[in-house]
């Protein structure tokens, strides 16, 4: 069984987009978990994603998450997918999703280049590579006593002093179904 010990949260986090993108989609890995509980925001990691555009086509992109996607400027929501061991956890990753191919160039200013072929976006290519994770033995399920809940950015009556941004848990959302965010 997974734990804190010997294996780190892996989420599917939603970033705040502009344009065509509304929302950017990342595979994200808490690899230097939060020290303080009161502190979630000085916990950091790993972000797998696709950066570009649908008009200019996306490449793959691993970079060092610096905080939590919650705070930081554009984070909107996190969702719990599974579990990563600590071992190698970044080369295991990298070497399955460097195999998803990304989204290629699928719109010109004009409209899009293959009607026939349904778009594909960051969103998808996150889903995809958390089933190749899954189905290559990476990325480890959540077990029955894991916290499923999606974590969203929110303002409320309840924000931190001086008006920050709070934290509010949401019904869980299984990966594929029921509403986007």
């Amino acid at each position: 069984m997974a734990s804190d010990n010997t294996h780190y949260r892996v989420y599917l986090a939603t970033y705040l987009g502009v344009r065509e993108n509304p929302n950017h989609h990342a595979i994200y890995v808490e690899s230097e978990p939060n020290l303080d509980q009161g502190s979630e925001d000085i916990s950091s990691g790993h972000l797998f994603h696709v950066k570009g555009s649908t008009l200019d086509g996306m490449q793959f992109e691993l970079k060092r998450a610096q905080r939590n996607p919650l705070f930081s400027f554009l984070g909107k929501s996190i969702q719990p997918v599974g579990w990563v061991s600590h071992d190698n956890f970044r080369e295991r990753i990298e070497r399955v999703c460097q195999r998803i191919p990304p989204p290629h160039k699928q719109f010109t200013l004009s409209g899009q280049m293959f009607p026939n072929v349904p778009p594909r976006d960051c969103h998808h290519w996150a889903l995809d590579a958390i089933h190749a994770l899954c189905a290559a033995g990476v990325l480890e399920p959540l077990g029955e006593s894991d916290d499923r809940a999606t974590l969203i950015r929110c303002r409320s009556k309840v924000d931190p002093p001086g008006g920050g941004l709070g934290v509010g848990k949401v019904a869980t959302a299984l990966i594929g179904e029921g509403d986007q965010w």
